[in-house]
């Protein structure tokens, strides 16, 4: 398909990183840190330039150059191939299998890389889906508003605690978990903001 995978990068970045006398930083690594704020997020992961989309409200085109660098395609124990920032699509890979191993929770659906705002708000800043390190999983048992032990993930403590223990914040955390409000139990994102 004509994208790199996490492997080829690091291999890569791992023969610059000899070269110029830098360490590499990638996600299989364990160098890249968990940024906080958007300027830790634009640092890390990288700025683009982007557009306002003119056929729907809330999302934003990214500049293509900057994408083909740094979001790949990486699949999954499942056979589910999901599109992530390089940086942490391997790690990604191994957190989720151990999730699903560690707690009888395998998620169907994973949303992963979307160029968008915040719920869609072109009022609000840029969501962490739109640099590839944010996830949302099975939206519809996980529903962003709902009670957090309503919700598969609450109900599955252990998947949480493999991505939480590896420094990604889980959007459960947020707001009150026992209305609901400000909650988010499907979205995951490797960033603090």
């Amino acid at each position: 398909d004509g994208w790199c995978g996490p492997k080829t990068i690091a291999a890569v970045e791992g023969l610059e990183g000899a070269q110029s006398g830098e360490a590499p930083s990638t996600g299989s690594s364990g160098l890249v840190p968990v940024p906080k704020g958007r300027s830790g997020i634009r640092s890390v992961y990288g700025a683009f330039e982007y557009e306002e989309s003119t056929t729907q409200r809330g999302a934003i085109v990214i500049d293509k150059a900057w994408s083909r660098k740094n979001i790949v395609g990486v699949y999954l124990h499942t056979g589910k191939r999901v599109w992530l920032h390089r940086l942490v699509a391997d790690e990604f890979r191994r957190l989720f299998e151990k999730a699903c191993a560690a707690s009888g929770y395998t998620p169907e659906r994973i949303g992963t890389w979307v160029a968008r705002h915040i719920l869609w708000n072109p009022e609000k800043a840029l969501s962490t889906h739109s640099w590839g390190i944010a996830v949302d999983f099975d939206s519809r048992l996980n529903r962003y508003g709902v009670p957090v032990l309503e919700t598969k993930l609450g109900q599955h403590p252990a998947f949480v605690e493999v991505f939480e223990d590896a420094g990604w914040v889980w959007g459960g955390r947020w707001g009150d978990p026992d209305t609901g409000r400000g909650c988010d139990a499907m979205h995951f994102q490797r960033a603090r903001v």
